[in-house]
């Protein structure tokens, strides 16, 4: 799809603005994972999960890796 718009751009305007099309599309789609890790992230934060019940050896392998990165 980005090709097809390269085409047209160059069509149109007789210049090829190969590279700002496709870094453009890139930025805007990193940009879009950001914004959806964030309100992912977001409501994990806001639910009422009780993680520590279900999962107790994840708790604990999070506080151990929690010592060995403070004292490494």
């Amino acid at each position: 799809m980005l090709a097809d718009t390269i085409e047209y751009g160059e069509w149109k305007t007789g210049m090829r603005t190969e590279g700002l099309v496709y870094s453009a599309g890139s930025f805007g789609s990193k940009a879009c994972s950001v914004k959806e890790q964030h309100l992912s992230s977001g409501l994990i934060i806001l639910i009422p999960y009780k993680l520590d019940k279900e999962y107790p050896q994840i708790i604990e392998d999070l506080k151990n890796s929690k010592k060995c990165l403070i004292t490494s």
